[in-house]
Protein backbone atom coordinates (compact mmCIF):
# COMPACT_ATOMS: atom_id res chain seq x y z
CA UNK A 1 0.00 0.00 0.00
CA UNK A 2 1.50 3.31 -1.14
CA UNK A 3 2.08 6.09 1.40
CA UNK A 4 2.05 8.87 -1.18
CA UNK A 5 -0.30 10.21 -3.80
CA UNK A 6 0.75 12.25 -6.84
CA UNK A 7 -0.87 15.69 -7.03
CA UNK A 8 -0.90 17.79 -10.17
CA UNK A 9 -2.38 21.30 -10.50
CA UNK A 10 -2.86 22.39 -14.10
CA UNK A 11 -3.97 25.71 -15.61
CA UNK A 12 -4.30 26.59 -19.30
CA UNK A 13 -0.83 28.16 -19.13
CA UNK A 14 1.20 25.69 -17.08
CA UNK A 15 1.56 22.85 -14.64
CA UNK A 16 1.89 24.68 -11.32
CA UNK A 17 2.45 21.70 -9.07
CA UNK A 18 3.43 18.10 -9.78
CA UNK A 19 4.76 16.01 -6.90
CA UNK A 20 4.10 13.09 -4.58
CA UNK A 21 2.47 14.08 -1.30
CA UNK A 22 1.06 12.45 1.79
CA UNK A 23 -2.32 14.23 1.69
CA UNK A 24 -4.21 17.03 -0.05
CA UNK A 25 -7.27 19.00 1.09
CA UNK A 26 -9.42 20.35 -1.74
CA UNK A 27 -12.21 22.98 -1.76
CA UNK A 28 -15.04 20.95 -3.26
CA UNK A 29 -18.34 22.33 -4.47
CA UNK A 30 -20.07 20.95 -1.35
CA UNK A 31 -17.24 21.63 1.10
CA UNK A 32 -13.63 20.69 1.65
CA UNK A 33 -12.52 17.09 1.34
CA UNK A 34 -9.26 15.34 2.07
CA UNK A 35 -7.51 12.86 -0.18
CA UNK A 36 -5.07 10.24 1.08
CA UNK A 37 -3.26 7.53 -0.90
CA UNK A 38 -5.61 4.78 -2.14
CA UNK A 39 -8.64 7.10 -2.13
CA UNK A 40 -11.73 5.92 -4.00
CA UNK A 41 -12.35 7.20 -7.52
CA UNK A 42 -13.94 10.63 -7.52
CA UNK A 43 -14.56 13.55 -9.86
CA UNK A 44 -15.57 16.78 -8.11
CA UNK A 45 -16.35 20.35 -9.06
CA UNK A 46 -14.29 22.85 -7.11
CA UNK A 47 -15.29 26.16 -5.63
CA UNK A 48 -12.95 29.09 -5.10
CA UNK A 49 -10.75 28.24 -2.16
CA UNK A 50 -7.44 27.00 -0.84
CA UNK A 51 -5.84 23.67 -1.75
CA UNK A 52 -3.57 22.50 1.07
CA UNK A 53 -0.90 19.95 0.21
CA UNK A 54 1.02 18.08 2.95
CA UNK A 55 4.66 17.44 2.07
CA UNK A 56 7.23 16.31 4.60
CA UNK A 57 5.66 18.16 7.52
CA UNK A 58 5.11 21.36 5.51
CA UNK A 59 1.83 22.65 4.09
CA UNK A 60 1.89 24.13 0.60
CA UNK A 61 -1.11 26.26 -0.33
CA UNK A 62 -2.60 27.06 -3.72
CA UNK A 63 -5.60 29.31 -4.23
CA UNK A 64 -7.92 28.13 -7.04
CA UNK A 65 -10.86 29.90 -8.59
CA UNK A 66 -13.00 26.80 -9.14
CA UNK A 67 -12.18 23.90 -11.44
CA UNK A 68 -12.39 20.12 -11.46
CA UNK A 69 -10.56 17.48 -9.42
CA UNK A 70 -10.08 13.91 -10.63
CA UNK A 71 -9.08 11.56 -7.84
CA UNK A 72 -7.81 8.00 -8.17
CA UNK A 73 -6.02 5.87 -5.61
CA UNK A 74 -2.64 6.97 -6.98
CA UNK A 75 -3.14 10.54 -8.18
CA UNK A 76 -5.11 13.77 -7.98
CA UNK A 77 -5.40 15.92 -11.09
CA UNK A 78 -6.73 19.42 -10.48
CA UNK A 79 -7.65 21.45 -13.54
CA UNK A 80 -8.49 25.11 -13.03
CA UNK A 81 -8.52 28.29 -15.05
CA UNK A 82 -6.77 30.23 -12.29
CA UNK A 83 -4.45 29.11 -9.52
CA UNK A 84 -1.74 30.84 -7.56
CA UNK A 85 0.72 29.53 -4.99
CA UNK A 86 -0.38 31.20 -1.76
CA UNK A 87 1.81 29.66 0.93
CA UNK A 88 3.64 32.91 1.69
CA UNK A 89 1.04 35.48 0.64
CA UNK A 90 0.14 38.25 3.03
CA UNK A 91 -3.05 40.32 3.08
CA UNK A 92 -1.12 43.55 2.55
CA UNK A 93 0.31 42.31 -0.79
CA UNK A 94 -3.14 41.36 -2.03
CA UNK A 95 -4.67 44.67 -0.91
CA UNK A 96 -1.91 46.51 -2.81
CA UNK A 97 -2.61 44.44 -5.93
CA UNK A 98 -6.36 45.18 -5.66
CA UNK A 99 -5.59 48.91 -5.32
CA UNK A 100 -3.36 48.76 -8.41
CA UNK A 101 -6.09 46.97 -10.38
CA UNK A 102 -8.71 49.50 -9.24
CA UNK A 103 -6.44 52.34 -10.42
CA UNK A 104 -5.92 50.60 -13.77
CA UNK A 105 -9.65 50.17 -14.34
CA UNK A 106 -10.18 53.95 -14.04
CA UNK A 107 -7.84 54.69 -16.94
CA UNK A 108 -8.72 51.76 -19.21
CA UNK A 109 -10.93 52.54 -22.22
CA UNK A 110 -11.31 49.11 -23.84
CA UNK A 111 -14.32 47.16 -22.53
CA UNK A 112 -12.70 43.70 -22.78
CA UNK A 113 -9.65 44.88 -20.85
CA UNK A 114 -11.96 46.37 -18.19
CA UNK A 115 -13.69 42.99 -17.88
CA UNK A 116 -10.34 41.23 -17.49
CA UNK A 117 -9.32 43.68 -14.76
CA UNK A 118 -12.66 43.19 -12.98
CA UNK A 119 -12.12 39.41 -13.07
CA UNK A 120 -8.63 39.85 -11.60
CA UNK A 121 -10.07 42.04 -8.83
CA UNK A 122 -12.71 39.40 -8.02
CA UNK A 123 -10.08 36.65 -7.90
CA UNK A 124 -7.80 38.66 -5.60
CA UNK A 125 -10.72 39.51 -3.31
CA UNK A 126 -11.55 35.77 -3.11
CA UNK A 127 -7.91 35.05 -2.25
CA UNK A 128 -8.02 37.73 0.43
CA UNK A 129 -11.16 36.15 1.91
CA UNK A 130 -9.50 32.71 1.97
CA UNK A 131 -6.46 34.07 3.79
CA UNK A 132 -8.69 35.79 6.34
CA UNK A 133 -10.51 32.55 7.23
Amino acid sequence: MSKTIKVKIVTPNSILFNAKTSMVIIPGEFGEFGVLPNHQLLIANLQAGMIRISMGGAIIKYFVDGGIAEVTGKRVNIVTEFAIEATNFHSQEINEKIATLNAAIKTEMIITKIDIIKLAITRHESLLNCLAS
